[in-house]
Protein backbone atom coordinates (compact mmCIF):
# COMPACT_ATOMS: atom_id res chain seq x y z
CA UNK A 1 0.00 0.00 0.00
CA UNK A 2 1.27 3.08 -1.30
CA UNK A 3 0.20 6.25 1.07
CA UNK A 4 1.26 10.12 1.30
CA UNK A 5 1.05 12.20 4.37
CA UNK A 6 -1.48 15.20 2.90
CA UNK A 7 -2.37 17.29 6.26
CA UNK A 8 -4.15 17.01 9.54
CA UNK A 9 -7.97 17.05 10.48
CA UNK A 10 -7.65 20.42 11.73
CA UNK A 11 -6.06 21.72 8.52
CA UNK A 12 -8.58 20.54 6.81
CA UNK A 13 -11.21 21.94 8.95
CA UNK A 14 -10.28 25.10 8.41
CA UNK A 15 -10.06 25.63 4.47
CA UNK A 16 -12.25 24.70 2.09
CA UNK A 17 -10.22 22.29 -0.01
CA UNK A 18 -6.31 21.63 -0.22
CA UNK A 19 -4.05 21.17 -3.61
CA UNK A 20 -1.41 19.06 -2.82
CA UNK A 21 1.21 17.99 -5.55
CA UNK A 22 2.23 14.28 -5.18
CA UNK A 23 5.86 14.13 -6.97
CA UNK A 24 6.11 10.44 -6.53
CA UNK A 25 2.62 9.72 -7.58
CA UNK A 26 3.15 12.86 -10.47
CA UNK A 27 -0.07 13.74 -9.85
CA UNK A 28 -1.66 16.85 -8.00
CA UNK A 29 -4.82 15.92 -5.29
CA UNK A 30 -7.73 17.84 -3.94
CA UNK A 31 -8.95 16.95 -0.37
CA UNK A 32 -12.07 18.09 0.96
CA UNK A 33 -14.97 17.20 3.31
CA UNK A 34 -18.23 17.26 2.66
CA UNK A 35 -21.44 17.90 4.80
CA UNK A 36 -21.02 14.78 6.22
CA UNK A 37 -17.51 15.18 7.36
CA UNK A 38 -16.64 12.31 4.73
CA UNK A 39 -13.10 13.17 3.44
CA UNK A 40 -12.87 12.83 -0.44
CA UNK A 41 -9.92 13.04 -2.28
CA UNK A 42 -9.68 12.90 -6.25
CA UNK A 43 -6.36 13.85 -8.72
CA UNK A 44 -6.70 17.58 -9.20
CA UNK A 45 -5.91 17.65 -12.86
CA UNK A 46 -8.53 17.50 -15.22
CA UNK A 47 -8.61 15.25 -17.80
CA UNK A 48 -9.23 17.05 -20.74
CA UNK A 49 -6.24 19.55 -21.01
CA UNK A 50 -4.84 19.54 -17.55
CA UNK A 51 -6.38 22.39 -15.92
CA UNK A 52 -6.41 22.86 -11.97
CA UNK A 53 -9.58 21.38 -10.69
CA UNK A 54 -11.02 23.01 -7.74
CA UNK A 55 -14.39 23.22 -5.65
CA UNK A 56 -16.76 25.36 -6.39
CA UNK A 57 -17.85 28.27 -4.29
CA UNK A 58 -21.43 26.50 -3.65
CA UNK A 59 -19.52 22.78 -2.63
CA UNK A 60 -21.74 21.42 -4.74
CA UNK A 61 -19.23 19.94 -7.41
CA UNK A 62 -15.90 20.28 -8.55
CA UNK A 63 -14.92 22.12 -11.83
CA UNK A 64 -12.20 23.02 -13.70
CA UNK A 65 -10.56 26.69 -13.81
CA UNK A 66 -9.53 26.15 -17.43
CA UNK A 67 -12.79 25.43 -19.08
CA UNK A 68 -15.41 25.20 -16.66
CA UNK A 69 -15.92 21.14 -16.73
CA UNK A 70 -17.46 19.96 -13.76
CA UNK A 71 -17.45 16.44 -12.17
CA UNK A 72 -19.86 14.90 -9.03
CA UNK A 73 -17.91 15.62 -5.92
CA UNK A 74 -18.99 12.31 -4.72
CA UNK A 75 -17.43 10.14 -7.58
CA UNK A 76 -15.31 12.45 -9.77
CA UNK A 77 -17.40 11.18 -12.65
CA UNK A 78 -17.81 14.17 -15.19
CA UNK A 79 -20.96 15.77 -15.42
CA UNK A 80 -20.40 18.32 -18.45
CA UNK A 81 -18.20 19.61 -20.50
CA UNK A 82 -18.78 22.41 -23.25
CA UNK A 83 -17.37 22.72 -26.50
CA UNK A 84 -17.14 26.32 -28.02
CA UNK A 85 -17.20 27.01 -31.30
CA UNK A 86 -18.56 25.39 -34.80
CA UNK A 87 -17.32 21.78 -36.09
CA UNK A 88 -17.66 20.33 -38.99
CA UNK A 89 -19.76 17.56 -39.22
CA UNK A 90 -17.63 14.49 -38.32
CA UNK A 91 -18.28 10.97 -37.38
CA UNK A 92 -16.30 11.17 -33.72
CA UNK A 93 -17.46 10.60 -30.13
CA UNK A 94 -16.38 12.40 -27.06
CA UNK A 95 -15.91 10.12 -24.44
CA UNK A 96 -15.02 12.74 -20.96
CA UNK A 97 -12.93 10.47 -18.77
CA UNK A 98 -13.44 10.89 -14.93
CA UNK A 99 -11.30 12.29 -12.00
CA UNK A 100 -8.63 9.70 -10.29
CA UNK A 101 -10.13 8.84 -6.86
CA UNK A 102 -7.46 8.02 -4.07
CA UNK A 103 -8.44 6.49 -0.55
CA UNK A 104 -7.19 7.81 2.90
CA UNK A 105 -6.29 6.68 5.99
CA UNK A 106 -6.26 8.94 8.99
CA UNK A 107 -3.95 8.20 12.03
CA UNK A 108 -3.08 9.71 15.25
CA UNK A 109 -5.29 12.69 13.38
CA UNK A 110 -3.38 13.06 10.19
CA UNK A 111 -4.58 12.62 6.63
CA UNK A 112 -2.73 9.97 4.50
CA UNK A 113 -3.60 9.21 0.69
CA UNK A 114 -3.34 6.30 -0.76
CA UNK A 115 -2.90 5.15 -3.87
CA UNK A 116 -5.55 2.45 -5.25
Amino acid sequence: MDKVLICSLDELRNKKYIIKTIDKWKDEIIIFGDTKNTIKIFSSICPHFGGEIILDKSKKFLTCKWHAWKFCKDSGKCLSFTIKGKLNQYDFKVEPKDLGEYSHKIENDLIFAIKR
